[in-house]
């Protein structure tokens, strides 16, 4: 895991860890050790059938003492874990939802425990970016209005770039699937406001379906290239390695921490008459 100045154990990183910083939130991290996180379900969550759900907290499934050492507060989130016939993305494994954690899994996995685990690592990662204010995770969901924007505008890159070497045909069908792919902005954005779809050209209703799929698989990559996502991913991808590992090969999207970065979060120490008048102050604060 990625673990932020809110950790319990922030002060023994600052002398015996390396110190990351990443360009997206310039916040300071250190990872820790995940080896020891295991899953240990009881039977009743095991034997799950189809749409069955087991709801607990992530203390009594999750087994990773080095992670509530960091953040107690994380063995008590509230999680369900929930069977379903088939996952078609990796989206689909888990995510956070009103402030509890679902997991699924699917019917036919074999190897379904392994799968929880990673997913379970990379929620974790989620729930302390939020505390420490990192960069965060996201939904493709939430970015198909910025998908289709990006989309439109490459379609009508290649329109225009058809139409140069005069390509007609290639041309106005590029220029088809923009108009449509600015039709889903308009009905991500203003859903009401959108009139009926007969108003549109046959031939532009009919790319609807392509378009579509387009904007998903946009916002998809998208998703994927969120600097929370990017970091999520590594942790799952690094739970494995020896911290020895993990110094030696430190994760591509953090550099090293600049000294003066490690030194402004390090507390300056107090002098004895300092310390006193520190609580003399806190005193009178309190005192009506």
């Amino acid at each position: 895991m990625f673990a932020g100045s809110k950790s319990r154990l922030f002060q023994n990183a600052l002398s015996s860890a390396p110190l990351l910083v990443s360009e997206s939130d310039g916040r300071l991290r250190f990872e820790t050790d995940d080896r020891g996180a295991e899953l240990r379900l009881p039977a009743q969550a095991k034997n799950l059938k189809v749409n069955q759900s087991y709801t607990t907290v992530s203390g009594k499934i999750f087994h990773h003492p080095e992670l509530y050492a960091h953040y107690p507060e994380l063995a008590l989130y509230p999680v369900v874990l929930k069977r379903v016939y088939a996952i078609k993305n990796t989206q689909e494994l888990a995510c956070i939802r009103n402030g509890t954690m679902y997991v699924y899994y699917p019917k036919a996995d074999e190897d379904a425990q392994t799968v929880m685990r990673s997913s379970m690592l990379h929620e974790h990662q989620h729930l302390i970016q939020d505390t420490e204010g990192f960069s965060p995770g996201g939904s493709s969901k939430n970015l198909r209005f910025k998908a289709s924007i990006i989309l439109e505008q490459e379609l009508r890159e290649q329109a225009h770039d058809a139409h140069i070497v005069g390509n007609t045909k290639l041309s106005t069908k590029f220029n088809l699937m923009a108009v449509m792919a600015e039709r889903l902005q308009l009905e991500l954005s203003w859903p009401r406001s959108v009139t009926s779809e007969l108003a549109l050209a046959p031939e532009v209703r009919s790319l609807r379906p392509l378009v579509t799929d387009m904007v998903e698989d946009k916002a998809f990559a998208l998703y994927e290239e969120l600097p929370g996502e990017v970091e999520a991913r590594a942790v799952s991808a690094r739970s494995h390695m020896s911290m020895s590992e993990r110094h030696s090969q430190p994760p591509t999207h953090l550099t090293h921490a600049p000294e003066e970065h490690i030194r402004s979060a390090t507390p300056a120490k107090l002098t004895a008459p300092e310390a006193r008048q520190r609580r003399l102050a806190l005193l009178k604060r309190h005192i009506p």
